[in-house]
């Protein structure tokens, strides 16, 4: 079974993230964990749970998104509608 967005709970590390990224656009963790003030490598790990349960996209490797943004450049191919 796959994980999707309602499966999760977000911590307020999480919703840090996910405001970064929607107010910006596409992000890298070091870039993330600067702005938002916090342990790279815990932004890394937070990041990941996300990208698990589809609450952002990888784009290009280290390089983040929510995946309704990163439809504009992605291959249509990887999206499953």
């Amino acid at each position: 079974m796959t994980a999707t967005q309602t499966d999760i709970h977000l911590s307020p590390t999480d919703e840090a993230i996910l405001d970064e990224i929607d107010a910006h656009g596409r992000a890298t963790t070091t870039l993330i964990a600067r702005v938002i003030d916090k342990n790279e490598q815990h932004v890394r790990d937070r990041v990941k749970r996300l990208v698990e349960h589809g609450v952002l996209m990888t784009v290009a490797p280290h390089l983040y998104d929510r995946p309704e943004a990163a439809r504009d450049y992605l291959p249509a191919d990887e999206f499953d509608d």
